[in-house]
């Protein structure tokens, strides 16, 4: 067997490496681990790049800040969802012709779904139902009612309860408007 003398202490020669050796060893494990770094980054940057669903909001004069808070917590809910936001610049909707003019523009920017508080008219529900008939749409604030009759649109529709609020309302004027 080969010894080799190492700094005062016997080594055996088949376990000792050349330092050329041991660099080569060092560049390679090295090169592995930035290899798979650099895999790991490139993975991340293309599983993130999947496309959000844009979802449009039209509010009649949506700049007004009645608004405010409704689209503020609109925006914070699209944040958690992962969902990419638009709010439509309008000015007043005054009947569903103004309103349609508005959804068929988002439409041409791919939109997904639309969050539209109604414009007023009986026109309003067949409209919508032609414009966005493979479209999900949500109503806000109210329903579409047509005619005198009073019947629900079929949308799904976010409204406040109103008897809940006015039950409320009485229980703290029987206390004296005290809370």
């Amino acid at each position: 067997d080969k010894y080799i003398k190492l700094k005062g202490r016997l080594i055996k020669g088949d376990l000792y490496m050349k330092p050329q050796t041991k660099n080569k060893i060092s560049f390679l494990v090295i090169e592995l681990l930035l290899f798979l770094m650099a895999l790991f980054f490139v993975h991340k940057i293309f599983d993130q790049n999947i496309p959000e669903k844009r979802v449009a909001v039209i509010l009649p004069e949506s700049g007004d800040k009645r608004w405010d808070s409704l689209i503020k917590g609109m925006k914070q809910s699209a944040k958690m969802n992962g969902l990419h936001l638009i709010i439509c610049n309008t000015d007043e909707i005054g009947n569903a012709e103004d309103e349609e003019e508005v959804i068929k523009e988002q439409l041409h920017n791919d939109v997904d779904a639309f969050v539209v508080c109604p414009a007023p008219g009986s026109e309003t529900k067949e409209m919508l139902k032609r414009t966005c008939d493979d479209v999900p749409v949500m109503l806000i604030t109210e329903d579409i009612y047509s005619g005198e009759k009073q019947v629900e649109s079929g949308f799904p529709v976010i409204q406040p309860d109103h008897y809940e609020m006015g039950k409320e309302l009485g229980k703290q004027l029987e206390k004296g408007g005290k809370k």
